[in-house]
C-alpha cells in the first residue's frame, strides 16, 4: 500500500524536476522492444478525430469503437438497433481481418447503447453475428453521436 507521504514526496520531486506529471525522469523512462503498428485501412470507416481505427502493441490489438456507418453515404446509418449492430460488427470484422485476426482472437468487446431499452434486440443481433465462444463483453448505456444507437470496440490478441 502506498502511503500518502510517499505520494506527496513524489509530487514534490516532480515539481522540483521541471517535468510534467505525464513525463518520467530519464532514468525511469520505459523502453519497449514490442512492435507497434497503427491499424489504418480504407476498408472500414476512417477515424473522425484524434484517434486511429486501431493500434497493436506486441500481440495486443485494440480496435476503436465503431458506429454503424453507411458505406454509401459515409454517415451514421438511419436504421434500427439490429441493423446498426450488424453494421458495427461488420466494420470490426473488417478491421480484425486487415490486422490478421478474427473474432476467435477477440478477448472482450465494449458496447455502448444509446438506450438500455434496446438491449434485448441488440443482444439478439450480436449473438447472431459474433461466433461462439463469445468474447467477454461490457455493455453500458451512453450518450452517442446523433442518430447512433450503438458503438462497439474490441480488444484482441493477434496470432503470431
Amino acid at each position: 500500500m502506498i502511503e500518502v507521504g510517499s505520494i506527496v514526496q513524489y509530487i514534490a520531486l516532480i515539481a522540483r524536476s521541471g517535468l510534467g506529471f505525464n513525463e518520467q525522469p530519464p532514468h525511469t523512462q520505459r523502453t519497449t522492444t514490442l512492435t507497434q503498428r497503427i491499424i489504418n485501412t480504407p476498408n472500414a470507416p476512417a477515424a473522425v478525430g484524434a484517434y486511429n481505427q486501431g493500434k497493436q502493441i506486441g500481440s495486443f490489438l485494440q480496435l476503436s469503437g465503431q458506429l454503424a456507418i453507411d458505406p454509401a453515404t459515409g454517415n451514421i446509418m438511419k436504421a434500427g438497433i439490429a441493423e446498426q449492430t450488424k453494421q458495427s460488427l461488420s466494420q470490426l470484422s473488417t478491421l480484425l481481418a486487415d490486422a490478421g485476426a478474427s473474432w476467435h482472437d477477440v478477448l472482450i468487446t465494449r458496447v455502448y447503447l444509446a438506450s438500455d431499452d434496446d438491449f434485448d434486440e441488440f443482444d439478439k443481433a450480436y449473438s447472431g453475428s459474433v461466433p461462439q465462444p463469445y468474447p467477454a463483453r461490457v455493455t453500458v448505456g451512453a450518450q452517442l453521436a446523433p442518430g447512433a444507437l450503438v458503438e462497439i470496440g474490441a480488444l484482441a490478441i493477434v496470432p503470431a
